[in-house]
């Protein structure tokens, strides 16, 4: 109900813009069961009277958890899970067995990721460490109504801590020591100018030597490496006459190197050309098809090349707020980002370089949302347009110096995206409410250029020379001119529009309980192939060609075949865009007068036309021939499924938490072979839960002793389902200990992360034709020291 917890109606600016802090229960503990405004519904609001299943966590409770990069929220939110195939870059989220693997820069997910309200479309910007953050907002199912692009499946925005007009000089810092030499350092500083400015300045440099040993002799002896520098500065003017305008400039620049995947090898050790007995990691009589390698037992050991993945960022938000009465508010949001990514992986993480890509990408996106909003005792409307525009330039290649070949394109893309949205929200009486809302979205996706390369690489000795950067370097390490080497795509745009938008009627019960029932329905554009090759083969006896034959032989003035041109513009077409129908039923209660809370959500999807990424053998290829990468659409998927969220503060000193999902998460129809697996980094059952235990001593300092469990149960890597491209059930265990003083400003920490020394693996591929598949190691135990210092506060 609007506003019924706050018993008063908060400026609409508050509710759109500059966000709201949380009000906690008066416990003595530092977690106490929060009371957290959010703005899931761009009305300010607490997280309980919102008849959306939300799961919101403070700053200072991700601060508990060891929250330090936008993936960790998944340990902590059921039914969501967060997974990289590289270093942060490119992460593939999947909320309710809603997601991608898909992994080219050039894709976005279904999950949307935003900071401060503003959408980050390229997946190589939203890998971010998470700095003075105020809250995180996980809204799950469909947000096809107040939210900007492809929030099929729901959406995560986080929103950093605003400057205060009024305030004195306050902010934080927090160093931390920890394993693998991790060094990292963050801190903020707010302050006020005068009645009518403020600002906040926010800095992040985080470094870690990484968790994994790297044996390979030519290597520097260390793999899983973190170089991260970020900032953030803020200013805000109110001129106390209804006009906000708030400046969000932001930087950042990651230069890690990619994390390492292991070899699970599958041919005999012996004989190559025949099939190891008993395939895995480290099996001394196993190895890949060319080299003989046998990987190393110990899953945190590597012999991979030192590759690097380079992610630079920065952007402008400007956010205007105008309130035209106590009642009425109009505002705009206007943002403009630029990111950039350099990447060299060593895909097979091998000793002798099987295969090696390079990624070398541009992006720039800018958006812009204006929207009024009105609010009265009963109801609240809001009504927007929105504009989004991204364009990305670049070049992605593998290359194989053994053989002395590869494949590589250069691509130039636009998208562009237009809506129209409206909600209305109305409270009948003190006890029903309902909420209609609805989208128009046009999105049309433009292919400028993508040209194909074959073969790549002419001489294998230029293959190490150095770093490719760009389309330039790639084509000088290839030996590739205009005149040779290049086959051009046929440009191709296609568009695309869709009406979304959510029913719900929610019910408060004399208790102040919310139940809520909704419709909703989420979409999300067509896509373009973000690793579309030349084939390098082609099938016999089409248009002349014999099987083997080279499309792109490197003989002066000789012809590829026809077919495989146009097997390449076909590749091109942009996929059919996702729809996503969600009916669901929530609960939302606190009882024992505020000591327990249970949320909990029952909810039946249809998911048609899901975009996923295939990685088949090329058409036509001997043995050993490569593989290509398809973009296609899985058909349908119905998926019932529930999760529980349950918080109890018995007392002034327990505090308790619990988490479960659970999902139906198999694809119905996905041809051709597909159907009846299970949805791909998508376990059908998720648990988290921590315990912490405050102690008050004389002096009025808190000392506390906290413990956390996550758990899932088995997780394939693939659409496919393949042997080994799986892991089994497993838990991640947690432990902190830390001391708080009696004024709340300095609090020391002694934390672990996967305290049992887990072995597990979290994702994988396959490289069959090079004999082995990939799977990727999850991180160590790491135990970490922190002191923070709350200042002015």
């Amino acid at each position: 109900m609007i506003n019924k917890v706050l018993n008063k109606k908060l400026p609409l600016a508050v509710a759109v813009g500059l966000g709201a802090q949380a009000l906690l229960a008066p416990l003595a503990h530092s977690l106490a069961l929060e009371e957290l405004i959010v703005s899931a519904r761009k009305q300010a609001e607490t997280a309980q009277d919102v008849p959306i299943a939300v799961t919101a966590i403070s700053g200072d409770m991700m601060t508990s958890l060891g929250v330090s990069e936008a993936g960790d929220i998944a340990l902590y939110t059921p039914n969501f899970t967060w997974h990289t195939e590289f270093g942060r870059a490119s992460p593939q989220p999947y909320m309710r067995g809603i997601g991608t693997n898909n992994f080219a820069p050039i894709n976005n997910g279904p999950i949307a990721i935003y900071q401060d309200g503003v959408f980050i479309g390229p997946n190589i910007a939203q890998g971010f460490a998470t700095f003075d953050v105020e809250r995180v907002e996980v809204l799950k199912g469909p947000q096809g109504t107040l939210y900007g692009r492809n929030s099929t499946g729901g959406l995560i925005n986080f929103i950093s801590v605003k400057p205060e007009i009024g305030q004195e000089p306050s902010g934080y810092i927090n160093v931390e020591v920890g394993s693998h030499d991790t060094k990292n350092f963050e801190g903020a500083f707010g302050f006020s100018m005068g009645d009518q400015f403020a600002g906040r300045v926010s800095v992040l440099r985080a470094t870690s030597d990484g968790p994994f040993d790297n044996i390979n002799p030519e290597s520097n002896g260390e793999a899983g490496q973190i170089d991260d520098f970020a900032a953030r500065a803020q200013l805000l003017f109110d001129n106390n006459e209804g006009l906000t305008i708030l400046t969000n400039y932001h930087y950042g620049k990651a230069e890690p190197d990619t994390a390492p995947f292991k070899q699970l090898s599958l041919q005999d050790a012996a004989d190559p050309s025949q099939p190891c007995a008993n395939p895995g990691v480290g099996r001394t009589g196993c190895s890949d098809i060319y080299t003989g390698f046998v990987e190393d037992s110990d899953i945190f050991k590597t012999q991979k090349a030192d590759d690097f993945e380079h992610v630079d960022t920065e952007g402008l938000l400007v956010r205007i707020d105008y309130e035209i009465n106590y009642d009425m508010s109009l505002y705009s949001a206007s943002s403009y980002d630029e990111a950039s990514l350099r990447r060299y992986d060593d895909t097979d993480d091998g000793p002798f370089g099987l295969e090696n890509d390079y990624y070398a990408d541009d992006f720039r996106w800018y958006s812009q949302e204006l929207g009024i909003a009105n609010q009265s005792d009963t109801a609240m409307w809001h009504l927007g347009t929105y504009y989004y525009n991204e364009k990305v330039h670049g070049a992605q290649l593998w290359t194989n110096p053994i053989f002395g070949t590869g494949e590589g394109n250069e691509h130039e893309i636009e998208t562009t995206s237009y809506a129209l949205f409206g909600q209305y929200d109305y409270d009948f009486n003190e006890t029903w409410g309902a909420t209609i809302g609805l989208r128009w979205s046009y999105e049309e996706k433009e292919v400028h250029k993508y040209n194909g390369f074959l073969p790549f690489i002419n001489n294998p000795g230029n293959e190490g020379d150095g770093p490719i950067f760009s389309l330039a370097d790639a084509r000088a390490a290839g030996g590739i001119d205009e005149s040779h080497g290049v086959t051009v795509g046929t440009p191709t745009a296609k568009d695309w529009d869709e009406i979304t938008g959510r029913i719900s009627v929610d019910y408060n019960t004399e208790e102040g309980h919310l139940i809520y029932a909704s419709i909703a329905r989420g979409f999300k554009g067509g896509d373009v192939n973000g690793a579309a090759f030349m084939d390098e083969y082609v099938p016999a006896g089409v248009n002349g060609c014999s099987a083997g034959d080279p499309i792109n032989p490197t003989a002066a003035g000789s012809t590829r075949c026809q077919s495989s041109v146009d097997a390449f513009n076909a590749k091109l077409e942009p996929v059919d865009p996702e729809l996503l129908d969600a009916i669901e039923i929530g609960f939302k209660g606190d009882f024992m007068d505020g000591a327990l809370r249970v949320n909990g959500a029952v909810f039946y999807y249809e998911y048609t036309d899901q975009q996923n990424t295939n990685l088949i053998p090329v058409p036509g290829a001997a043995a050993g021939g490569g593989n290509t990468t398809s973009l296609t659409n899985a058909g349908e998927t119905k998926m019932p499924g529930m999760e529980i969220e349950v918080i109890a503060t018995p007392n002034d000193a327990w505090y308790l938490q619990f988490n479960a999902g659970w999902l139906d998460a198999e694809y119905d129809k996905f041809e051709p072979d597909n159907s009846g697996n299970q949805i791909s980094l998508t376990p059908k059952s998720q648990f988290s839960g921590l315990v912490r235990y405050d102690i008050e001593l004389d002096s009025g300092a808190i000392v506390a002793l906290q413990t956390d469990v996550s758990w899932q149960s088995k997780t394939y890597f693939q659409p496919t389902n393949e042997k080994f491209l799986e892991e089994d059930a497993y838990a991640l265990w947690g432990a902190r200990v830390s001391y708080r003083s009696a004024d709340s400003r300095w609090t020391t920490a002694l934390f672990a992360k996967n305290l049992t020394d887990k072995e597990y693996y979290g994702s994988g591929f396959q490289l069959d034709f090079l004999g082995t598949k990939q799977v990727k190691p999850g991180a160590p135990r790491y135990i970490g020291l922190s002191v923070n210092y709350q200042f002015g506060q």
